[in-house]
C-alpha cells in the first residue's frame, strides 16, 4: 500500500532528462558561448551607432557608480535612495577608469554578462520543464535573438541585470521543487536578494515565489507525513526562503532610514516622488482600460505580436498539461510567478506610479522598455510549447526550427524598418527639449572649463554633469558641502556655478538659491540663447 501511495505523488513524477545533465551539460555551455558572441556583436554595432549612452538614465547610473569612488564626498552614501544599488555596485570595478566610464563600457559589461547568464538560465528552465534540451535551446534563442533585448544589453541600463536575477530566482526554486535540495532553495533566496536590490519589479515576483514555496512545501510527500510534521516542514522552508529572500528589501529600508531619515524615502523622497516623472494628465491614470492597453502595446512593441501569441499558446498548454491533467502543479509555479509583472505594471500605470508612453496612445515613446520584461516568461513558455511535441521528435524539431526562423525574421524586419523600439525611444531623447537645452552648455564647458569646483544640481542636468570631473562637482549629494555652497559659494571655494533658470522643465535649486549677494564675486560668462542656462565663474 505504501509503495502505491508513493507512485501517485505528484512530486515523485519522473521526467525524461539524464541524471548527468545537471552536472555536465555541454549544451548549456554552447548556449552561453553563442550568447556571448551575439552579445559582443550587438555591443559593437551599438557603439558604431553611438547608442550606448542614449538613455539619460544610463548616464545617471554611471554617474552614481563613479561618485562612490570619485567625487567631492566619495563613499557608499553616493548610491543615494532613488535607484536600487546593486547595478551601481557591479559597475565599481571598471567605472573608475575614465575612458570606460565616458564610453559607457563600465556599465554595459554588467548588462552583457547578465544577458549571457539569462540566456543560459532560460535554457535550463525550459529544459527542466520539458526534459528536452532542444526546447531549452529554442527558449534561449527566443530571448537571445530579440533585437530590443540586444540593444538593452549593450547599455548601462538595469533591465538585463533584472532579467538575470528573475531567471535565477525561478530556476533555483524550480530545481528545489523537483529535487527538494535545500541548496537550491537558499540559492533562489540569494538570487531574490540580487533581484530586489536591482529593480522594484522583482518585489512582486518575490511575493509570488514566497506563496509558491509554501504551496510546494505543503504538498510535498504529504502521504508520508503527519499534519504536525507537514506543517513544521512547510514552516521551515517558508522561513528559510523568506528571511533570506527579503533581506535585500529589509536592507534597503534600513539604508533609507539610516542615511536619509525615512525607510520609505525611495518612494516619497524629493527626487523619488512619482510626480517628478508622471504628469497628472496622463490618460492611463485612473483608467484601467487605457492602462492595460498602454502596457499591451509596450509588450507588442518589444516582443512582437507573434511571439506573444506563441507565449500565450505555451501558457495554455502548460496549464492544461500540468494543472488540468495534474501531472504536477508545483513545478510550474516558479515560472507562473513571472506573470505577476503584467498586473503589476497595469496597476502602476493606473495609480500614476510609473510613466509609460506608447505611440498608439500618447503619440510618443517613453519608458517603452518596461514591456521588455515579459520576454522572459514568453521565451520559457514558447520553449515549453515546442517541448510538448517531444513524442513526435521530427515535429518538435520542425516546430522549433520554424520558431527560430520566425524570431530571426522578426528581428531582421524590425532592424530593416528602423523599428527597434528601445533604440528608437532612446534616440528620441537626443531631440527632447531637456537634452537639447543642455547641449550648448556641454559644448561651452568642453572648451572653456579649465578646472575648479563646480556648483550645479545634477538632477535634470545629467548630461552636463557627465562632462565634468566627478571629483570637482558639488551637487545635491555632496555631503556637508551642498547647502553651505548654495548659501555662500565663494566661501566654499566654488569656482564655477551652472544654473538652470528657465522653465525647461523648471528652475533648479541653484538658480533659486543664488541671489545677488551669492553671485557678487562671480561673472556671468555664458548664457544660452533662451537664457534658460547660465554659467558663472569666480572673479570679475
Amino acid at each position: 500500500m505504501e509503495s502505491t501511495i508513493l507512485r501517485r505523488e505528484p512530486s515523485q513524477v519522473k521526467y525524461p532528462q539524464p541524471a548527468a545533465a545537471a552536472k555536465r551539460d555541454y549544451t548549456a555551455w554552447g548556449v552561453g558561448l553563442a550568447a556571448a558572441v551575439i552579445s559582443a556583436v550587438a555591443y559593437v554595432i551599438t557603439v558604431r551607432l553611438h547608442g550606448v549612452l542614449l538613455y539619460v538614465d544610463s548616464i545617471s547610473h554611471l554617474e552614481i557608480a563613479r561618485r562612490v569612488v570619485s567625487s567631492t564626498s566619495p563613499g557608499l552614501a553616493q548610491l543615494g535612495y532613488v535607484w536600487l544599488p546593486l547595478p551601481h555596485l557591479l559597475m565599481l570595478p571598471l567605472v573608475w577608469i575614465t575612458p570606460l566610464y565616458l564610453n559607457g563600457f563600465a556599465g554595459a559589461i554588467v548588462s552583457m554578462g547578465a544577458y549571457v547568464a539569462t540566456a543560459v538560465l532560460i535554457y535550463k528552465i525550459a529544459f527542466r520543464l520539458t526534459g528536452r534540451k532542444f526546447a531549452g535551446v529554442v527558449a534561449a534563442a527566443v530571448f537571445g535573438l530579440n533585437v530590443n533585448m540586444l540593444y538593452m544589453q549593450s547599455t548601462p541600463m538595469t533591465e538585463a541585470l533584472l532579467f538575470c536575477a528573475l531567471a535565477a530566482m525561478v530556476y533555483c526554486v524550480q530545481q528545489w521543487a523537483d529535487t527538494d535540495k535545500y541548496t537550491y532553495l537558499v540559492g533562489g533566496a540569494v538570487a531574490a536578494v540580487g533581484g530586489t536590490l536591482t529593480r522594484y519589479e522583482s518585489w512582486p515576483v518575490l511575493a509570488c515565489l514566497v506563496v509558491a514555496v509554501v504551496f510546494i512545501a505543503w504538498q510535498r510527500r504529504s502521504g508520508r507525513m503527519t499534519a504536525k510534521i507537514r506543517w513544521s516542514s512547510t514552516q521551515d522552508r517558508f522561513l528559510t526562503f523568506t528571511v533570506v529572500g527579503l533581506a535585500g528589501i529589509a536592507a534597503w529600508l534600513v539604508w533609507n532610514w539610516a542615511i536619509f531619515g525615512n525607510p520609505l524615502n525611495f518612494q516619497i523622497g524629493s527626487y523619488a516622488k512619482p510626480s517628478n516623472w508622471v504628469s497628472s494628465g496622463e490618460p492611463f491614470i485612473g483608467n484601467w482600460v487605457i492602462a492595460a492597453k498602454t502596457y499591451w502595446y509596450a509588450m507588442t512593441d518589444n516582443e512582437t505580436m507573434p511571439v506573444l501569441l506563441l507565449g500565450a499558446a505555451g501558457l495554455v498548454c502548460l496549464l492544461v498539461r500540468e494543472w488540468v491533467i495534474k501531472r504536477t502543479v508545483a513545478r510550474t509555479l516558479p515560472v507562473l510567478s513571472l506573470l505577476v509583472i503584467l498586473p503589476f505594471f497595469i496597476a502602476s500605470l493606473y495609480s500614476g506610479q510609473r510613466p509609460l508612453h506608447v505611440l498608439q496612445i500618447s503619440n510618443d515613446l517613453y519608458n517603452v522598455r518596461f514591456g521588455l520584461i515579459m520576454l522572459v516568461p514568453a521565451a520559457i513558455l514558447i520553449g515549453y510549447l515546442v517541448g510538448t511535441l517531444q513524442r513526435v521528435r521530427p515535429a518538435m524539431y520542425v516546430a522549433g526550427a520554424l520558431v527560430l526562423v520566425l524570431v530571426a525574421g522578426l528581428g531582421a524586419s524590425l532592424i530593416r524598418h528602423d523599428n527597434v523600439v528601445t533604440y528608437t525611444a532612446a534616440r528620441e531623447t537626443l531631440t527632447s527639449s531637456t537634452v537639447v537645452a543642455q547641449d550648448p552648455v556641454v559644448a561651452y564647458l568642453k572648451t572653456h572649463y579649465t578646472g575648479g569646483l563646480v556648483l550645479m544640481e545634477s538632477f535634470g542636468n545629467e548630461n552636463i554633469a557627465f562632462q565634468l570631473p566627478s571629483d570637482e562637482l558639488v551637487y545635491e549629494g555632496s555631503y556637508r558641502q551642498w547647502l553651505p555652497s548654495l548659501k555662500n559659494p565663494a566661501a566654499n571655494h566654488i569656482d564655477w556655478i551652472v544654473a538652470r533658470c528657465g522653465n525647461n522643465p523648471y528652475p533648479d535649486k541653484v538658480c533659486l538659491a543664488e541671489g545677488k549677494a551669492q553671485l557678487s564675486n562671480y561673472t556671468l560668462v555664458y548664457t544660452t540663447a533662451d537664457h534658460d542656462y547660465r554659467v558663472y565663474r569666480l572673479g570679475k
